[in-house]
Order: structure tokens, then C-alpha cells, then sequence
């Protein structure tokens, strides 16, 4: 008898704990649904566009021109054209012009791609962790067919066809700017920086006019990774909710992936009824770990680090939260991919403006300021510093610079071609 009263006392605090606890998660819901952020899979989708104004529709035409049985070799070796590594045998522009040959229907799929007024990839969001983006690589194959024709183009003197492939693989990087996951945007990111860095290669073959340059830094100013930052880890925190969710429905059945992943003690406590109390608890600390998170995307890696926001990459997240912990992902690294992407854009946009500013006068400015007479919108503060861009004038040349993801001027010197590195500044050099 003194068994089953304990057992009922217990399950009445069980009962009770697990009512307060999930009142003060929907609480911590009912606020981000009231800022008008997402907090379910569902909303990630956004409303329906017509087949006939969405551009993803036309996108996978170009998908399906670069589809072959060597498409994965060809774009691997494009890409050790365009960024040599310590991976794999450098490739040559012989080399590089073969395999561009290989694909001439794809170009014109994304140059009616992006005239289009909006892109929407058909993601099964509801499918939370499960959801899959396969046009995510072939996004990132298009911007290296596009990175290795305008290379090739600037190789042979053919400046302004060079800066055509650049302006259009900048815009079709905006194909994934609305897209609610980090992956997404670590690949617009990516094709952004694939794009920027062609434009230092046409920098070292040729004169850029000043309309070309106008034209161009227009479409890089249209570009904002911070923006897509914040909605992604919006996105992020939203599909952990989703994963809450579908412990409190399937119990232990509950999967991360097509394929079954064992759950740890902890989880498989959480995910009985009785231990619906812990994971509410637990739920409770993800959302409240991740509107930090949410929060801090919008800040500069600087000002992230300044914050202690870095420290979120180990969490102080409770012991008993062990499904908080399983989905904290590195989010001082997106924040780095982040301003790396902004660095680019606004350097680019820098760099454009210096050479529209020779064409009038002959020779570039001795500061940054001088700029300002071109009548442009220029922004010219490094997101990494906070401070402007690193320039000055070498002999008929110039050297600008960002000081990059370690915070330090390191005197315009980035690192070796071949490696990649958190050391070492983000650079622009032209000689004349």
C-alpha cells in the first residue's frame, strides 16, 4: 500500500512538473511566434509560388545540362583550377577549357534563372532533419563552370565576357539567399567568394571601364550574408523544435536520419512519459540557447567575439539537456563564413571603385576617401576590424586588404595559395 502511494505521489509531481514545464515552453514559442519568427517546419516553407514566376524550375534545367557520369571529376578538377589545394594535382587552363566545353547548355538555363522574380528550390521542410537539398551541390557546380569560363575568358583578354560570367554567378548565388538552414547559406556564401575571387584574377589580365565597374559593384551591393545568417539560424532552432516535437510524438521511435540512430540513457529517459518533465526541461534550455545564437548572428564575428557568443560553440547547456547538446552545432564558424562572404562584397565593391576612379584620373587615389567622388554608395568599413579596409598605393598598383578571421593585420599578407588558414588577411593587389 505505502508502494502505491508513493508511486501516485510520484506520478502527481511528474504530472504537475510536466504541466508547468511545458506551459513555459509554449510561453518561450507564443514570444518568437509574436516577434514573427519561425518556430515549426511548416512556416520555413513560405506560401506557395507559381511554377511559372519561380526560377528553381528553370535552375534545374541547368541541373540537368551538367548531369553526367563525370560530373562530380569534372567540377572537383574545376575546382582545383580555380583554388589550388594541397588536395589532388593542380589542373591547367587547357585542362580546365576542355571540361567548361564539355557543358554549353547550362550557362543559358541561368541566365533565364535569374531574370526571374523569385526562387524557391521544392525542400520538404516538414521532413526537419530528414529534409534533403540536392541542388545545393549543383548550385555550388554552376558557380565553378561560371568561375572557370570567366578565368579562361580573362586568361585570353576577353575582359568584359569574364565580367558577365562573374555578375551572373554573383546573382545566382541569390538563389539561395531566402533559404531558412546554415548549408544553404555556406553555399551562397561560397559562391559568392568562387565569384569575387575570378574578379581578382580579370583584375591582374585587364582595365575594367567605369560603367562595367558601376554595373558590377550594383549587383554586389544587392548582396547581404548577415541577413542570411540570422534567417538560417532561425531556421536552425526551428528544426530542433521540429526534433522535440517528434521525441514527444514517436517516444523512442523517433529518428534523425532515414535510418534509425540509437538513442543515449539520457534520451531514451526523456523520451518515456514519465520523463516528459526532463524533456521539456530540456527543450527549455535548446530554445533558450538558441535565441542567443539567433541574437548573435546579426552581430560581426568581432562584435561575436567580443560578447562571449564564441563560447557557444561548447555551451554551458545543463547535463540532464542531452538532446540540446546533441544539436549544438559550430556557430562560430558560420559567423566567420558569414563576414568572409561580407569582406568579399564589400572589398570587391572597394577594389571596383578604385579602378572607375583611375579611369577618370588617370592614377588611384592616395586614400580611401578620395572615392567619394564618384558620387557611389561605398561602404568601406572591414567587418572583421570594424575599421576601414587596409590601403595604400604601391608604385602604380595599390594593395587593399581586410585583416580577415583572425582580427589581426598581418600587413597585407594572406595565406599560402595552397592551404587554408584562419591566419592571414583577406586581399586585393593589383599591379600596373
Amino acid at each position: 500500500m505505502t508502494a502505491l502511494v508513493v508511486l501516485l505521489v510520484l506520478w502527481v509531481i511528474d504530472g504537475i512538473l510536466s504541466l508547468v514545464l511545458g506551459r513555459m515552453v509554449a510561453s518561450e514559442i507564443a514570444r518568437l511566434k509574436a516577434r514573427g519568427e519561425p518556430v515549426s517546419m511548416a512556416e520555413l516553407a513560405g506560401p506557395p509560388i507559381p511554377n511559372e514566376q519561380n526560377a528553381a524550375f528553370v535552375y534545374m534545367g541547368a541541373f540537368q545540362a551538367i548531369f553526367t557520369r563525370t560530373e562530380q571529376q569534372d567540377f572537383d578538377a574545376l575546382g582545383r583550377f580555380l583554388k589550388p589545394t594541397e588536395y589532388g594535382e593542380p589542373v591547367s587552363p587547357a585542362e580546365a577549357e576542355r571540361i567548361v566545353a564539355r557543358y554549353p547548355k547550362a550557362i543559358p538555363f541561368v541566365r533565364r534563372a535569374v531574370e526571374m522574380p523569385e526562387c524557391r528550390f521544392p525542400v520538404n521542410w516538414e521532413e526537419g532533419f530528414n529534409a534533403m537539398f540536392p541542388h545545393l551541390s549543383s548550385v555550388r557546380h554552376l558557380s565553378q563552370l561560371l568561375g572557370a569560363t570567366a578565368v579562361l575568358d580573362a586568361r585570353s583578354g576577353r575582359v568584359d565576357e569574364a565580367l558577365d560570367s562573374i555578375e551572373l554567378g554573383l546573382r545566382m548565388s541569390e538563389c539561395l539567399k531566402d533559404e531558412p538552414s546554415l548549408i544553404s547559406q555556406l553555399a551562397r556564401t561560397h559562391s559568392v567568394t568562387v565569384m569575387t575571387g575570378c574578379l581578382r584574377e580579370v583584375l591582374r589580365r585587364g582595365d575594367i571601364n567605369e560603367t562595367r565597374a558601376r554595373r558590377l559593384s550594383d549587383t554586389l551591393a544587392r548582396i547581404n550574408t548577415t541577413s542570411g545568417c540570422v534567417r538560417a539560424m532561425q531556421g536552425e532552432r526551428a528544426e530542433g523544435l521540429w526534433l522535440f516535437d517528434r521525441i514527444k510524438t514517436k517516444g523512442a521511435a523517433a529518428t534523425f536520419a532515414p535510418d534509425p540512430v540509437p538513442l543515449g540513457s539520457t534520451l531514451r529517459i526523456e523520451a518515456s512519459y514519465l520523463g516528459r518533465p526532463l524533456l521539456h526541461a530540456d527543450e527549455l534550455a535548446y530554445i533558450r540557447m538558441m535565441n542567443r545564437v539567433v541574437d548573435g548572428a546579426a552581430l560581426s564575428y568581432r562584435e561575436y567575439r567580443a560578447r562571449g557568443l564564441d563560447s557557444l560553440d561548447l555551451p554551458d547547456i545543463p547535463g540532464y539537456a542531452a538532446l540540446s547538446n546533441l544539436l549544438c552545432p559550430v556557430f562560430t564558424r558560420a559567423r566567420i563564413a558569414t563576414d568572409l562572404g561580407m569582406a568579399e562584397v564589400t572589398g570587391s565593391r572597394i577594389v571596383l571603385a578604385l579602378e572607375a576612379y583611375r579611369g577618370r584620373h588617370g592614377s588611384y587615389p592616395a586614400s580611401l576617401g578620395e572615392l567619394r567622388s564618384l558620387g557611389w554608395k561605398l561602404q568601406t568599413e572591414d567587418p572583421f576590424s570594424g575599421k576601414e579596409f587596409m590601403y595604400r598605393t604601391e608604385g602604380k598598383g595599390f594593395l587593399l586588404y581586410s585583416v580577415g578571421r583572425d582580427l589581426r593585420d598581418d600587413g597585407g599578407h594572406e595565406p599560402p595559395v595552397n592551404r587554408d588558414s584562419d591566419l592571414g588577411d583577406i586581399v586585393w593587389r593589383v599591379e600596373r
